[in-house]
């Protein structure tokens, strides 16, 4: 099965990377690709739900604001199964 996952504002590669890492290390994941630029992850797995694929990123996926004050922190990030993935802009 493929699941595409919106992954929002996910504008800390560390944290993208580590979360790809974890994917390509489960038993039930198969490939994995991500476009960070367009915030788009394709996972091939065998899971029954697609919502599964998206708790074993939940802890490892972030992105950082930065404050007013000029101060970054880490902020959570909502990812969520999706129809299609954006795309590039023509």
């Amino acid at each position: 099965m493929r699941t595409l996952i919106e992954l929002g504002n996910s504008n800390c590669p560390w944290c993208l990377n580590a979360m790809v890492d974890d994917l390509r290390a489960s038993p039930h994941v198969f490939g994995v690709r991500s476009n960070a630029a367009y915030g788009c992850l394709e996972v091939d797995h065998d899971l029954d739900d697609p919502a599964d694929v998206v708790v074993i990123i939940r802890d490892d996926l972030r992105g950082s604001i930065q404050a007013s004050n000029g101060e970054v922190t880490m902020i959570e990030l909502h990812p969520h199964p999706s129809a299609e993935c954006p795309v590039a802009p023509k």
